[in-house]
């Protein structure tokens, strides 16, 4: 090879790293014309093919130059890097692979390969590649970083920040080594120190996306919504639509940026920012809608008033996919039995909330309730043990108690496997602390949603979602990937024997008027939409001796808040803020109110049920996707169908006439108090019945090798249900 080919390869070179493809392109060509068995000159050609978007044809020339020359390492790794890119994971595994096995300290591959081993779940196998590469080469830094990113990626961040921390003591000057390190020390539990040293990577470089959109996010944790909503924001505004920056650097990926652009929106809604809400919540929605949404947050969606129904299950179907993508290969569930080998069936329940927590509070009594004779009854717990009454009786009311918080999802799979478990019911869906990737690995032969999240969560992660006529109406199949199963009544179970505290108090102790009219909304703030708030303030305008009391939040909700009142010609003393209390002493505080106004598009849900079972009268408007109907579902199961009109126009006048008529309002009250244990909504016995039936179908259709399918359950009308099957 002459010395003017191998300038002219690296002239071509030179602009390549420069982005200019197309010039490379013909330097890469004149080379090829003149050496046309020249391997790099093919590698590199083909290289800009894909770059250009001529995936096909670069692949040819790729393996073209790797059939000229084996050896061509940094070939082999671009292959794989084009077939990652192109979703071809197999093929670019076996790509780095052969590279690895060529060279077995070329870091560039062992990096690759690692991380794409980690982001499909595979966290040994990649932890094992890189600990190999780390042996061979211990130095690089490369590998000490994708090794941190293993360990964290593992879920053992104590483990990933030694190899974190080491990267960031080498290059004290690198910015991007402190923020890895910060979101390591976050994982760890050491907020304070992850703030630190992501701090310290902005000291570097003010301007390194990844640091603010990490701090932001510990900041978030920390309760310092202010500054963290400035760091997200500089965050999104720095960064491209793609996670890319203006100049063509991958500074983050766009999963990373449309997480964070997800908890911006929902920390705006935390705080009631309305003003700003209006900014970044059409741009959420844009991105979802142009399904480049996979890191935004689906429960985020059901709070925004302008999603629609095909919003939710584009936001539940790309989590549940993603998830499913990268959830390892297990063994297949265990094989279909005959009926008569079930009994009993296996029931197990997965959730992170079996203990004070709302989930909690509205399923202790189906646990007892359960028929022992045809029923199995496990709780999976993957949440704390907060030592809570409650907690205890849930553990007392199943067969087997399974405490798997600290477990891996390979070792709760293994569990589940293990305990011959026929139908796993995840009581989380796409909120806090869910163990979605464990549902990913397909544990039981039958998975079913049921009742803490209130939208479609998704196939391949259940089969099945729990709902009733009016949650979910039949001509609606369509917006759930998963077949929906309708109970009869309303989907919400309730526990009779929750406790309404007896408390020696009045209105005055609350802050209240003796005789004005209380309008009452203990819905978290994040429900609170700027419409709604809206009628709200033209109510208390018309009736100038009401008040409106609301739950407590935080500092800056309750400010935003009264300016929001203000701005709308009401006194901002006329909005009360209840603090929060103990669960009998909070549900005491209803007696106090006249009328509870309900959210939209979010409505009231546990906190409905424990209005009306304390005894006030719920108004609630019907929304358009799943979490506005909740309401209506348990007004009509607890008799209540008045208080539930079509539109929010229908939803101001009828709050006014109530609040006009006291003696209207008076008679529905007093019917709720003398015949609250005769409602349906509170009948937890009937309800088991009607749930233990959805389950036996839902067995006799996996048992049958059919395709879980949507169906009602019916009614059950003798008076024997225990043993009407």
């Amino acid at each position: 090879m002459t010395d003017a080919i191998t300038d002219l390869l690296h002239d071509g070179a030179a602009l390549h790293r420069t982005g200019a493809l197309d010039a490379a392109a013909d330097r890469y060509r004149t080379v090829l014309r003149q050496a046309p068995d020249m391997a790099d000159a093919w590698h590199l050609l083909g290289l800009v093919h894909c770059q250009n978007g001529d995936v096909t044809a670069g692949i040819d020339m790729i393996r073209h130059a790797l059939r000229l020359q084996p050896g061509l390492v940094d070939a082999r790794v671009n292959l794989g890097r084009v077939f990652e890119r192109t979703g071809d994971h197999a093929a670019a595994q076996q790509q780095y692979g052969e590279a690895l096995a060529i060279h077995p300290m070329h870091a560039d591959a062992a990096v690759r390969l690692g991380g794409l081993l980690t982001r499909q779940g595979r966290h040994a196998e990649s932890i094992t590649v890189l600990t190999r590469a780390q042996t061979a080469d211990a130095g690089n830094l490369r590998i000490l970083t994708a090794l941190g990113n293993a360990h964290l990626a593992a879920g053992v961040a104590d483990q990933a920040v030694p190899y974190l921390q080491a990267v960031a003591d080498s290059t004290p000057h690198a910015a991007l080594a402190h923020t890895n390190l910060g979101n390591a020390l976050r994982c760890a539990g050491r907020l304070s120190d992850a703030v630190v040293a992501h701090r310290q990577a902005l000291a570097i470089d003010p301007n390194l996306v990844v640091a603010h959109g990490n701090l932001a996010v510990c900041l978030q944790d920390h309760g310092d919504s202010v500054t963290a909503i400035t760091h997200f924001e500089r965050a999104l505004a720095q960064a491209g639509p793609d996670g890319w920056m203006a100049d063509g650097t991958p500074d983050c990926s766009p999963v990373t940026t449309t997480s964070w652009l997800s908890d911006l929106v929902f920390l705006l809604l935390c705080c009631c920012d309305w003003t700003r809400l209006r900014l970044w919540a059409p741009r959420l929605l844009t991105c979802l809608r142009s399904n480049k949404g996979l890191g935004i947050k689906p429960y985020v969606v059901l709070l925004l008033e302008s999603a629609t129904r095909s919003d939710l299950l584009r936001a539940a179907r790309l989590q549940a996919r993603g998830l499913a993508t990268v959830a390892p290969r297990a063994p297949a569930p265990p094989a279909a039995l005959a009926m008569a080998d079930t009994n009993p069936l296996t029931v197990a329940y997965l959730s992170a909330d079996f203990h004070e927590h709302p989930t909690a509070v509205l399923t202790a009594e189906l646990f007892e309730r359960h028929d022992r004779e045809l029923f199995r009854i496990i709780a999976l717990s993957s949440g704390p043990d907060d030592g809570s009454a409650l907690r205890r009786r849930i553990a007392a009311a199943t067969d087997r108690f399974v405490d798997i918080a600290e477990r891996t999802d390979g070792d709760a799979d293994r569990i589940i496997r293990d305990l011959g478990i026929h139908i796993l019911v995840d009581l989380k869906g796409h909120t806090t602390n869910a163990r979605l990737d464990l549902l990913a690995r397909r544990p039981a032969p039958v998975q079913v949603h049921y009742l803490a999240y209130a939208g479609p969560v998704g196939r391949p992660l259940v089969d099945y979602y729990l709902a009733d006529p009016i949650l979910a109406p039949a001509n609606e199949d369509d917006r759930f990937d998963e077949a929906v199963i309708r109970l009869p009544v309303s989907y919400q179970v309730n526990d009779r024997q929750r406790a309404v505290a007896t408390v020696a108090d009045n209105r005055f102790t609350h802050g209240l008027p003796e005789t004005g009219f209380v309008f009452c909304c203990f819905n978290n703030v994040t429900k609170i939409a700027p419409t709604v708030f809206a009628i709200w303030m033209r109510l208390l305008q018309r009736l100038p001796h009401s008040v409106l009391w609301l739950l407590a939040a935080n500092p800056l909700a309750h400010a935003n808040l009264r300016s929001a009142a203000v701005a709308a010609g009401v006194d901002p003393d006329r909005l009360v803020f209840a603090a929060r209390r103990s669960a009998p002493t909070y549900r005491a505080l209803f007696r106090h109110a006249d009328l509870f106004l309900d959210t939209l598009p979010y409505n009231a849900h546990t906190t409905a049920s424990d209005a009306l079972w304390a005894g006030l009268p719920v108004l609630t408007c019907a929304g358009q996707t799943l979490p506005g109907r909740v309401a209506a579902s348990l007004c009509t199961a607890a008799g209540l169908t008045p208080f539930i009109v079509p539109d929010l126009t229908a939803y101001e006048t009828m709050a006014l006439t109530l609040a006009q008529t006291p003696e209207r309002l008076a008679a529905f009250r007093q019917k709720l108090n003398a015949s609250r244990h005769e409602l349906a909504l509170f009948d937890a016995e009937r309800f088991t019945r009607h749930l233990e039936t959805a389950f036996q179908l839902m067995w006799m259709v996996h048992c049958a090798g059919d395709a879980p399918a949507a169906f009602c359950v019916v009614p059950r009308t003798t008076p024997d249900e225990r043993h009407d099957r």
